[in-house]
């Protein structure tokens, strides 16, 4: 039985024709599907107005949430206006942000599901050698080692589950 992964990667930027074609191959098999952003996609300060939210980022979290995107690792873009407010966007437009490896950040490190039959543990991570400009919407908490933190939540999944999880995604 196939499973599909499908990571977007700034396909919001490149029109609906890309949007569309996404979600016609997680409507094919929605329960064998997971959909994952890999961070650093969203549009983060407008070049109109310094300072200001880029218009079309929330545009992108709609797209995000039509596409039923089952989890979203930060990046600098995304951390662009703070931890909190990532954490309240991610809320707002039912996306769930996944962070294992930001130590305190205000949403959880990993998320568990069910794809077909097998039990996928989805893991947020964040380079830690971001360079420190990247790094200003993170505020103090720096990535830590995403080995540890796979091995943290692996271990976190295993009791949830009462047994490993049949494919780690980080």
């Amino acid at each position: 039985e196939g499973r599909r992964l499908f990571n977007v990667g700034r396909p919001l930027h490149d029109g609906t024709r890309r949007v569309a074609a996404l979600q016609a191959l997680v409507a094919a098999a929605p329960e064998h599907t997971l959909v994952v952003g890999a961070g650093d996609d969203l549009e983060a300060f407008s070049y109109l107005a310094a300072g200001a939210l880029d218009r079309q980022r929330p545009v992108s979290w709609a797209a995000y949430q039509r596409l039923g995107l089952h989890g979203l690792a930060p990046g600098p873009a995304e951390a662009a206006f703070g931890l909190a407010g990532l954490a309240a966007e991610g809320q707002r437009h039912r996306v769930p942000v996944l962070g294992a490896n930001l130590p305190n950040a205000p949403f959880p490190g990993f998320a568990l599901h069910a794809v077909g039959e097998a039990q996928v543990l989805l893991i947020g991570l964040t380079d830690p050698a971001l360079p420190r400009a990247a790094r200003q919407g993170f505020g103090d908490t720096l990535p830590s080692d995403p080995a540890l933190a796979v091995r943290q939540a692996r271990q976190a999944a295993r009791s949830q589950l009462g047994r490993a999880p049949d494919l780690v995604v980080g």
